[in-house]
């Protein structure tokens, strides 16, 4: 039984150190010789090939990070709640390798007058979710204090 409510919380550094060293070799190895063929060949598919495994390597990584997250109902926060050494040993190395890799310059020097976009788009999103957990939250907590008050009467 101890086991069963543990394993959970053994499994998610273990799935996020695994799935981050996963798309850390992959990115090294398909990066290095599909920059190369892409640099001799400059074919379509060369490219395309190059772009479709750069932004898998990000999206496996953006869900790692997001997983990580202290929220309640994801694994980051069973990993906090038990560890939060073990969390921080885990969460920091795998977001600060997302970030490195999503500055990293790819096609030139970074304009950061789109960095200022993107982190403005980042910021919106974060609005727009605390804006529908807080009227879910309201709706939620109108049903109940209906069906206290209900019960009151009764």
């Amino acid at each position: 039984m101890v086991l069963s409510g543990l394993l959970p919380v053994l499994l998610c550094p273990g799935t996020a150190a695994g799935t981050t060293s996963l798309a850390a070799s992959s990115a090294r190895f398909f990066w290095e010789g599909l920059d190369h063929a892409a640099e001799r060949t400059a074919t379509a598919d060369a490219t395309g090939l190059d772009l479709l495994v750069g932004v898998f390597v990000l999206v496996v990584l953006e869900a790692v990070v997001f997983a990580l997250l202290p929220i309640p109902m994801l694994d980051g926060a069973k990993l906090f709640n038990w560890n939060k050494a073990l969390w921080a040993l885990t969460f920091i190395p795998i977001a600060g390798f997302f970030v490195y890799l999503l500055f990293t310059e790819t096609a030139g020097p970074l304009d950061w007058g789109e960095v200022g976009m993107m982190l403005g788009l980042f910021a919106l999103f974060g609005a727009l979710s605390t804006l529908m957990w807080y009227l879910v939250w309201r709706r939620i907590r109108a049903e109940q204090q209906a069906y206290d008050h209900a019960g009151a009467a009764e």
